[in-house]
């Protein structure tokens, strides 16, 4: 399987393990079968215990007679690269929450440590800018998860970093799930800071190398406050393909 290398991986987030093409997977699954290393002995057969294996099958169609089908097309995560008032793409201190997912894993390229991008210093104020992607013109609907996991996101770094202060800022929240007030009451002792407002803009701020958030608060007046990294938490789309799977099946 193509990989990236060494060199290429620490400049990122890209995935290590490229994957195949549909070609190559098609190509890899008859090599498993034909390939010269296999000398048909079939101990694998006598050892598969689900009789899962059989050397002789062939493509074959089902048709199935069933009371109901439930589609699960998935979802695409928003590209916040086209949110250039939020700084993705242009600020590399602007992290999207899957690559700070990144960030906080021990298996990471950052070992689970929270730092900047930039410079590689340690993170002292850290923000999450809510519905990046969602409850917009593009986008009318609320991407339902993103509140959530904002909030572990939030816990979690602050759990790796001991003084680490972590703001979020959100239109409203929705913990409407089994435990999950719980779960943001329990945040908010422990220290995260929750500001009801939409975010205008973020900006770098040349003297220190902070960035700005720009934000009406709930009195109406317009302040700014700066932090060392920000979250963007992406809210998520249909699949390209939705659309033309939903006809196909009869689906309007």
């Amino acid at each position: 399987m193509p990989v990236l290398s060494v060199e290429e991986r620490v400049q990122g987030f890209a995935e290590v393990e490229m994957g195949y093409s549909e070609e190559e997977a098609m190509r890899e699954a008859s090599r498993c079968l034909h390939c010269t290393v296999c000398s048909e002995c079939l101990q694998c057969v006598e050892a598969c215990k689900a009789d899962a294996i059989d050397h002789e099958m062939e493509d074959s169609t089902v048709c199935l007679d069933v009371g109901a089908v439930v589609l699960a097309p998935g979802f695409t995560l928003y590209d916040t690269d086209g949110r250039i008032e939020l700084g993705s793409a242009w600020l590399p201190d602007v992290v999207t929450s899957l690559q700070f997912e990144r960030i906080l894993s021990a298996s990471g390229p950052y070992e689970g440590q929270v730092v900047r991008l930039s410079n590689g210093e340690h993170v002292e104020r850290l923000a999450f800018v809510q519905c990046a992607g969602s409850r917009d013109e593009e986008h009318d609907y609320c991407s339902s998860v993103c509140c959530m996991y904002a909030t572990k996101e939030a816990i979690i770094a602050m759990e790796h970093q001991p003084g680490l202060e972590c703001t979020i800022f959100f239109m409203d929240l929705r913990a409407f799930g089994k435990g999950f007030d719980a779960y943001y009451e329990r945040a908010k002792e422990l220290g995260v800071r929750f500001v009801r407002c939409r975010p205008s803009s973020v900006e770098l701020v040349d003297e220190t190398g902070d960035l700005r958030i720009e934000f009406i608060d709930e009195q109406g007046h317009s302040v700014h406050d700066d932090f060392d990294l920000v979250v963007l938490s992406a809210g998520l789309q249909p699949n390209a393909d939705v659309r033309s799977f939903g006809e196909r099946v009869g689906i309007d």
